[in-house]
């Protein structure tokens, strides 16, 4: 870190500060060696921080202070040694470029009564913010007045293959009877050899690029009552702007009033009508970008006080309403998929392919779409939250 304080005259002070830290560490998690280990391979962070402030003197009574501070951090996770090529397990070219650098990871493989090898895939993080804070204070009197705004431009985005591509393997290829299992038979290295998964699945989510604006006045007014007694009267108002993502990939609601698009697939004399119901998408069919409301209710007062009944004893006490800034997780099922491995097309009879053994086998992973207008849902029972009822904790103190 370093920082520069300058004065300039008699009314003026600036200071210049430039902060820098990182770290990188490689973590064998399993004990696997070589292209089969899971860990951190690395995980590594980088920040840097630059913050200017002005300090000027309008008179002996008035003051006015500007703060500013911009943080660019950056995050990257491979779980895993990167140089294996999928394509030796008949994964497509394009299966294979649409994991990015994650697919050059050999796929976590778990056997069944053995330690897995391979990774579950990792994640690339970057998060920027600029905060502003103006501020004067004014003393007159018995009171001295301080009051200002925190602002906050708050940006982040990540790529993320947490899970990867993965395999399941256990002893139902190699036992004496493929449609009953028994504790004599199969073995799950010996199915591992063979190339022969009974199960497993892959999860790709999209490139998130988030944005979110803070604005927060304030003012607070120490009042000298008494020589010995002082109270401070504050209020903070905070305006906590709503999450948008920059190419509305992320989901709206569950509209009860719409037809699933899976209606025409579904044949019940239950249905009294079409399948309704499907989940909807911001920033189109006349929703809003934001998948929540702003809240305008975030009202603030503080009361604290400094009692001296003694020379060298003071007593202080004070009271506030506080709400918290968190960061709403948007939901993107409608743009990220996870597409289960075909195992067998004939019951467990057959597999339907031995993973690198022999060249490259058809594609294990089936295609599989989304719709952009509303995204299918059917199940047993729907939860649905309304935008609008979203509210941030608050808490008293």
């Amino acid at each position: 870190m370093i920082k520069i304080d300058q004065t300039i005259g008699a009314n003026d002070r600036i200071s210049l500060r430039y902060g820098y830290w990182e770290r990188s560490e490689v973590q064998n998690q399993t004990g696997i060696p070589g292209i089969g280990a899971n860990g951190e391979y690395p995980h590594g962070e980088r920040v840097n921080t630059f913050s200017p402030e002005w300090i000027h003197t309008v008179t002996p009574t008035l003051v006015t202070d500007f703060k500013a501070s911009v943080i660019v951090r950056g995050n990257v996770l491979n779980s895993g040694p990167l140089g294996y090529d999928l394509s030796q397990l008949g994964l497509s070219s394009s299966f294979i470029s649409s994991l990015g650098t994650f697919g050059h990871s050999l796929p976590q493989t778990s056997p069944s009564e053995f330690t897995s090898i391979g990774n579950t895939g990792g994640e690339f993080t970057v998060g920027d913010s600029l905060a502003m804070r103006p501020s004067v204070t004014y003393a007159r009197g018995k009171h001295t007045i301080h009051a200002g705004l925190d602002w906050r431009i708050l940006q982040w985005s990540w790529r993320n293959i947490r899970g990867g591509t993965g395999f399941n393997v256990d002893r139902t290829w190699t036992q004496a009877n493929y449609q009953s299992g028994d504790n004599t038979s199969g073995n799950s290295i010996a199915s591992l050899l063979l190339g022969t998964a009974s199960s497993g699945s892959v999860q790709i989510n999209p490139l998130a690029f988030y944005s979110q604006h803070y604005y927060a006045p304030f003012i607070q007014d120490d009042w000298k009552v008494f020589p010995k007694l002082t109270l401070n009267l504050g209020f903070r108002y905070d305006v906590n702007g709503a999450v948008v993502e920059r190419h509305n990939r992320v989901d709206y609601e569950f509209n009860t009033s719409v037809t699933n698009p899976v209606s025409s697939q579904v044949s019940s004399t239950a249905l009294n009508g079409p399948l309704m119901g499907g989940l909807e998408f911001v920033g189109v069919n006349g929703n809003p970008r934001a998948f929540n409301s702003l809240v305008r209710t975030n009202l603030q007062p503080r009361l604290g006080f400094s009692y001296s009944p003694f020379e060298k004893t003071v007593i202080h006490g004070g009271f506030g309403v506080f709400f918290l800034n968190p960061n709403p997780g948007p939901n993107q099922y409608g743009f990220s998929a996870t597409t289960q491995y075909n195992a067998s097309n004939d019951g467990g009879k057959t597999p339907t392919q031995n993973l690198g053994v022999g060249g490259v086998g058809p594609n294990p992973y089936p295609k599989t779409g989304n719709q952009r207008q509303h995204q299918p849902s059917v199940s047993c029972c729907v939860c649905s939250v309304r935008p609008g009822a979203w509210g941030q904790p608050g808490c008293l103190q």
